[in-house]
C-alpha cells in the first residue's frame, strides 16, 4: 500500500508531535557537495550558501505524522533540519524532492529557523540514504533548498543521523 502523499516539517511537529530523542550518529567523512568536500564529525550537519554553519543537533526525534515518518534534528537555536518520507520506506537511497515548488511530495527536507529572523528553506533536490528504519532510524542526507519567500536565497545541507528512536504518537 502506497502511503498518502503529504508531509509537514518542524512546524507540524511543534504544533503537536511529542517524540523521543535519538542517540549518536554515524561517521560522515568527506561528503562532497557541489562546491567542495566537507569533513563532518559523526552526527554533524553543514549548511552552506545563504546560511553558513555547522552544528551537532542537541535533540533528535523521529515520529509518525499522518502517513509519513518525520525526523527532526534540532540545533541549539530554535529550528533545525527536518526529513520526511513515507512510513513504509525501507533502507535504501531516495531522491529528496522539490518541496519549494510542490507543496505535496513523498520525500522532502527542510531547514527551518524560528524567532525574529525566521526562515524556511524547502528542498529543491537531494538524496536521502536510510541505513536503518523501524524502532531506530539511521542514515545520511544531502540536499539543496530555497527560501520560501525569496528563491534567490539558497543553501546546501549535508549531514547524518544514527539510532534516532521512533516513538509512535
Amino acid at each position: 500500500m502506497k502511503p498518502q502523499k503529504g508531509a509537514i516539517g518542524i512546524v507540524g511537529v511543534l504544533l503537536g508531535m511529542i517524540i523521543v530523542a535519538g542517540l549518536a550518529a554515524p561517521a560522515m567523512p568527506n561528503l562532497v557537495s557541489s562546491t567542495a568536500a566537507i569533513d563532518l564529525r559523526p552526527g554533524e550537519i553543514a549548511i552552506t550558501g545563504a546560511v553558513n554553519k555547522t552544528f551537532a543537533p542537541i535533540k533528535k526525534e523521529a515520529g509518525k505524522l499522518m502517513n509519513s515518518i518525520t525526523i527532526n534534528l534540532f540545533e541549539k537555536t530554535l529550528g533545525g533540519v527536518t526529513l520526511t518520507f513515507p512510513a513504509d520506506t525501507q533502507p535504501g537511497t531516495y531522491a529528496i524532492e522539490d518541496h519549494l515548488h510542490k507543496p505535496v511530495v513523498d520525500v522532502l527536507a527542510e531547514y527551518d529557523v524560528f524567532g525574529p529572523n525566521h526562515a524556511f528553506y524547502l528542498s529543491t533536490q537531494g538524496k536521502l540514504v536510510l541505513t536503518a528504519v523501524g524502532a531506530k532510524f539511521s542514515g545520511h542526507f544531502e540536499f539543496s533548498a530555497g527560501h520560501n519567500k525569496d528563491e534567490s536565497k539558497t543553501i546546501k545541507v549535508v549531514g547524518s543521523f544514527d539510532a534516532v528512536t521512533f516513538k509512535a504518537n
